[in-house]
């Protein structure tokens, strides 16, 4: 989800759903490479996964089966 300009980061509000007991998975989808802070801040986390942009169709077929 976008969540727009003034709200949290995505990062913030995934960090929120998991500890407010949601059990899905969060995506992020990024045009930064791996070795980026905020990715790395982002795979902390056991249900996130990190998709590099531009994404194949595969690898989001994978995250939803």
């Amino acid at each position: 989800m976008n969540l727009g300009p003034s709200s949290p980061p995505g990062i913030e509000a995934s960090k929120w759903l998991l500890q407010n007991g949601f059990a899905g998975k969060v995506a992020f989808f990024s045009g930064h490479g791996p070795s980026h802070p905020l990715i790395q801040k982002a795979l902390e986390f056991p249900q996130v996964t990190v998709l590099e942009k531009p994404a194949k169709f595969s690898q989001i077929e994978n995250l939803i089966q």
